[in-house]
């Protein structure tokens, strides 16, 4: 019992402890939504835009993602039209 008293005793005076570099919450959350907001209007901007369309590293994707549905796209004609065709029986 006197070592939960002196736990929650322990805790309360935590509180008041300050260290050295420690910064408040409030200034903490302001600088988080200034960085994200200035990120954002970074990475949207036509010219951000722009690079990344142009960006070697999309292009390639981009034309590998096209060429398999064009080949999906062929490869289900060629099924349609393989495909034996069912006989009416009269």
């Amino acid at each position: 019992m006197i070592g939960a008293i002196l736990a929650i005793l322990s805790l309360r005076l935590l509180k008041s402890i300050r260290e050295e570099g420690e910064v408040e919450k409030n200034k903490v959350i302001i600088y988080m939504k200034t960085m994200v907001k200035r990120d954002i209007k970074k990475n949207m901007s036509p010219e951000a835009i722009v690079y990344r369309i142009n960006n070697p590293v999309i292009l390639p994707a981009i034309k590998k993602k096209m060429m398999r549905y064009v080949v999906r796209q062929q490869v289900k004609v060629e099924d349609f039209m393989n495909a034996p065709q069912k006989q009416k029986i009269a």
